[in-house]
């Protein structure tokens, strides 16, 4: 498992940084089949294949709907402040995830 047997351009982790640039993946197939793995949070690119689904935290949060979206309600904003508004929030998370 080596860094740079890749022939094309670095491939990098687009959720992980390390100094100032995007962390560099581990390509996991020797230089044949173009598979890459980030350890640090278990993203997987494979180059061979474009329409295969990573199940990383990163790809599954992209996935995932947006409660205020998905609800049809507005969601509340930081500004709300006061004694409610934790209380205001659970009830839209409650009514969001209909639980």
């Amino acid at each position: 498992m080596s860094e740079t047997s890749w022939q094309g351009d670095p491939i990098r982790c687009p959720y992980c940084v390390q100094g100032y640039e995007f962390r560099l993946m581990t390509e996991l197939t020797g230089g044949t089949g173009g598979i890459f793995y980030c350890t640090a949070c278990r993203h997987l690119v494979r180059t061979a294949e474009p329409d295969s689904q990573c199940f990383c935290r990163g790809c599954l949060n992209l996935r995932r709907p947006a409660p205020h979206l998905h609800a049809g309600h507005a969601a509340p904003t930081a500004n709300q402040g006061g004694a409610g508004d934790l209380q205001d929030r659970r009830k839209f998370l409650v009514r969001s995830t209909g639980g």
